[in-house]
């Protein structure tokens, strides 16, 4: 029976090396179906949620609470409290039977007077230590400390120098105008009890310690804690003032191991800096991140939303505290801290504007 030559042609396009008119067709469709991807290898994706005018206010935004924010953080604390109104601080009482130090100070006189057998030998070391420790003095207190480590370190007569100099200074400086009869005692005699201790440590170091009563010595650990207690040890053994101050081995095991941790981490950081950049490098290095077309503003938008709820709050709240009501005071020292924490639900806005979760996790 003849075959049917319209048949024939049929099986032949149904082949599968037949040519057709439909395969370039499905294959510009599966092409258009994948992803471009930037020269790095990174995906393009869609853009963010925005528009041209979203992405015109968070950028004003953005400029504006930024500049508000750095310009305030920057602002001295007597300017701060100018603007909102607030009264200037009120200096707090300190008690006489306290040598309050500044900051540092006091720590740093126990850590070289630890040292002090290892370190007063070398009259160089001596001297960098004692300018290392006067850069830190702030108060009078801190130069009676100062006082007694130039005694350890250099010499009994430079101590004694320190203490003559400012009893000096003690005796021309005129009375605080605001003290008056009625002022509390440890005001009255704060400057009276700084000068007992420049007399009584002036006789630890011109070698009249044992003149001392035991109010003085009392009064010298009281006020200076292991600085005054150190300073009654002077002329015993090492071993008699290390029991008091503390060994140096601890000081100096942590000076070594920090040393360590310093240098480990210059070398371990110049090491990954190198490898990275190789790594990164690399011409067949294939990205993984997204890369969202031009255009979106969500992102910029979330930047906008953090710095302006950080503006409000550090601002806000320093007026809300000067001015609100008596009762509310309370309540706002209860939610100052906290309120903080809650700027991190800024990061949530490209949800709320439309983003995929998992586009939002990515980015994130």
């Amino acid at each position: 029976m003849p075959m049917d030559p319209d048949a024939r042609r049929d099986s032949e396009t149904h082949r599968p090396d037949a040519r057709s008119h439909a395969a370039p067709l499905v294959e510009s469709m599966s092409i258009d179906q994948q992803p471009r991807r930037t020269r790095r290898g990174n995906p393009i994706v869609a853009r963010d949620p925005g528009s041209s005018t979203s992405r015109l206010i968070a950028w004003v935004a953005a400029i504006l609470f930024a500049g508000l924010t750095i310009a305030w953080q920057n602002l001295p604390a007597d300017a701060q409290r100018s603007l909102i109104g607030a009264p200037p601080p009120e200096a707090p009482a300190q008690a006489a039977d306290r040598a309050a130090p500044t900051a540092g100070a006091d720590l740093l006189v126990k850590v070289y007077l630890r040292l002090d057998t290892m370190l007063s030998t070398d009259p160089a070391a001596a001297q960098s230590a004692i300018q290392q420790a006067e850069a830190f003095v702030g108060t009078d207190a801190d130069r009676v400390r100062l006082a007694v480590l130039a005694a350890e370190y250099d010499s009994p007569k430079a101590g004694i120098e320190r203490l003559d100099a400012l009893a000096l200074e003690q005796a021309n400086t005129p009375p605080a105008s605001n003290t008056t009869e009625t002022d509390p005692p440890a005001q009255q005699t704060a400057n009276d009890l700084l000068l007992e201790d420049i007399a009584a440590l002036r006789l630890v170091y011109s070698g009249d310690i044992d003149a001392l009563t035991q109010d003085q010595r009392d009064q010298l650990i009281a006020r200076y804690g292991d600085v005054g207690a150190y300073a009654l040890t002077f002329g015993q053994p090492a071993e008699q003032r290390e029991a008091v101050i503390g060994s140096p081995w601890p000081i100096l095991l942590l000076g070594v191991a920090m040393l360590l941790v310093i240098g480990f981490g210059l070398f371990g950081g110049f090491a990954l800096l190198v490898f990275g950049l190789v790594w990164y490098g690399s011409p067949k290095r294939i990205m993984r991140g997204e890369k969202p077309q031009p255009g979106g503003s969500v992102m910029l938008e979330t930047y906008a939303l953090f710095v302006a709820g950080f503006a409000t709050l550090a601002i806000g709240l320093g007026i809300a505290q000067v001015h609100a009501p008596t009762n509310i005071q309370p309540i706002i020292q209860a939610v100052s801290l906290p309120s903080h924490w809650l700027l991190m639900l800024a990061v949530l806005w490209p949800l709320f504007r439309g983003m995929s979760f998992g586009q939002w996790r990515r980015a994130m």
